[in-house]
């Protein structure tokens, strides 16, 4: 309400015609407790309405317990609903209102379209509750007739498309806000992720790099050692001195002849024998 506090327990107690005490608790942002002593005249305000103060509604609800304002939130507004094009014989108080009930709670039919000053659309003012289904046509049915009737909003308030809300719109929602903020937050975090991945991809790079650096350092240290170790050439020197081949056939020979000299006899024949013998071994 955009009504003080004073104000509006100044004209209710007017309307109300309360036979026991009443006390206006003030809870903030608009709220307020009824305080009575007594069930009739609780019977008397509930029962009765819907109560305006200067022009705005004051919705009445039942006391709850653990009643927190901050979880409140305000998804009502007054709302001229229009039904073009109805017929003038439906333009009846009654019938208006039975009609705008199912849009919303209906408060009042237009002053025009009681006195029928226009007859382009019957207008009646309706507390709408916007977090709920608004329907666009209706069905209106009477004894042996039934027809469509389509259904159109006046002015609306600012009235939030995520939360329901009335007062702001989706660009000023905090919901919406705090959504857009745990998004980039998330969305910050997955944009890490790949940097770190690149940012380990080149530690290990790097740390197979100087392996590879220490691996090649070790194979030049022990190309090192074998070149300083001696070189022992295992194949066969020419510079060696050639040895006389030792020829059995030429010491026989010599043995044989020598033997020759010394005795023409007949050891002769025997010493012959065994020297063509070892010649053919």
């Amino acid at each position: 309400m955009k009504v003080k506090l004073a104000v509006a327990r100044t004209e209710e107690m007017n309307k109300w015609n309360l036979v026991g005490k009443c006390q206006f608790i003030p809870l903030g942002k608009g709220y307020f407790t009824i305080l009575l002593d007594n069930e009739t005249d609780k019977l008397r305000i509930w029962g009765r309405g819907p109560w305006h103060i200067e022009g705005e509604l004051l919705r009445v609800t039942m006391w709850t317990p653990d009643f927190d304002i901050n979880k409140q939130k305000n998804t009502h507004a007054m709302v001229w609903v229009k039904f073009p094009g109805l017929g003038t014989e439906y333009w009846e108080d009654d019938v208006l209102m039975s009609m705008a009930r199912t849009v919303g709670n209906p408060i009042q039919v237009d002053s025009s379209t009681l006195c029928r000053n226009t007859g382009f659309y019957a207008s009646v003012l309706v507390d709408v509750d916007f977090s709920k289904p608004i329907p666009t046509k209706i069905m209106v049915e009477r004894e042996g007739f039934q027809f469509c009737q389509e259904v159109q909003l006046g002015r609306t308030p600012k009235i939030c498309s995520h939360c329901k809300v009335v007062g702001h719109l989706v660009s000023e929602c905090r919901d919406v806000v705090k959504e857009i903020d745990q998004e980039k937050v998330i969305q910050n975090e997955a944009d890490k992720e790949p940097k770190k991945k690149i940012r380990n991809q080149k530690k290990i790079t790097e740390n197979d790099q100087d392996k590879l650096g220490i691996e090649e350092a070790v194979e030049g240290l022990k190309k090192v050692d074998k070149q300083k170790d001696p070189f022992i050439d295992k194949s066969p020197s020419t510079n060696q001195p050639n040895l006389p081949h030792k020829n059995f056939k030429g010491v026989v020979e010599m043995w044989d002849r020598t033997i020759r000299n010394w005795d023409g006899s007949i050891n002769y024949q025997e010493v012959d024998k065994e020297a063509s013998l070892v010649n053919k071994s």
